[in-house]
């Protein structure tokens, strides 16, 4: 079993987030078919929602439970990974616990589970999660990345750039991890480097919602406004509906440059 207090969690207060990547996105870019049975009705449920339409995602899902087309637990992954391409990471984050007293701990998305307690910037249950997930022979390199960015977020820069090196090392084609290594220039000031790296890792997967964002706030911190506003409208191809990066845009237009 997980923790103990994490197996018994069943958070009640909802709340949004920005739009994720995916946390299953293997290296080198695109988003693999969600685990289990049913493919097709969460690849359709995964573009509603990222047209804004959850409510219309989460029935389409819930209609292929009841029709006997998905079992429960592909449904369930399936309507986080709709809450957190919509937005509702901590929606998200409550589907997946309904899985953690039913599944077996080697059961548990441990990917998805990470990725949306990263972007809610949960650092305790991430380093839990992760403890975990040590014990079982799934995606490690997704455990190694988010071994970096526990290092990250918890202040240890010089390990959390030997752990990136060594991934990138390993797994050069990997978004996710160029994406961390942008992280940490930025924290450094080097905006410029970050926005390199930024760059990179939305050439490996354009669809990376956080990583627009980010670079669009980079470019903005340096009145860059112009390129900033370019990078919110390629990122608005991807996730039409992304708050953030709606309010980005409309700052980057309304600034006039030097």
């Amino acid at each position: 079993m997980g923790p103990p207090h994490i197996a018994r969690m069943e958070p009640g207060d909802a709340g949004g987030g920005e739009p994720g990547t995916g946390g299953n996105v293997k290296p080198g870019g695109g988003q693999p078919a969600p685990e289990g049975a049913g493919p097709e009705h969460a690849a359709a449920a995964l573009e509603v929602a990222g047209r804004g339409d959850l409510r219309g995602a989460l029935k389409l899902l819930n209609g292929a439970r009841d029709r006997g087309e998905m079992a429960r637990r592909d449904a369930i992954i399936a309507k986080a990974r709709a809450c957190e391409r919509a937005g509702d990471l901590e929606r998200a984050r409550r589907y997946i616990y309904r899985l953690v007293d039913s599944d077996p701990p080697g059961r548990i998305p441990f990917s998805l589970l990470a990725e949306i307690l990263y972007r809610l910037g949960r650092t305790e249950e991430l380093e839990e999660w992760c403890g975990v997930w040590e014990n079982y022979d799934y995606k490690q390199q997704y455990l190694f990345l988010n071994r970096a960015r526990l290092m990250h977020m918890k202040g240890n820069a010089a390990g959390a750039r030997t752990h990136v090196g060594a991934i990138l090392e390993l797994e050069g084609a990997f978004p996710e991890a160029i994406e961390l290594r942008g992280d940490m220039l930025a924290d450094a000031g080097d905006r410029r480097g970050a926005v390199i790296q930024y760059s990179k890792a939305l050439g490996l997967d354009h669809t990376m919602v956080y990583v627009h964002v980010k670079m669009a706030a980079a470019l903005m911190e340096m009145d860059r406004y112009g390129d900033a506003a370019l990078v919110c409208r390629r990122g608005l191809k991807a996730r039409p509906r992304n708050r953030r990066l709606r309010d980005l845009l409309r700052v980057a237009r309304n600034t006039p440059a030097d």
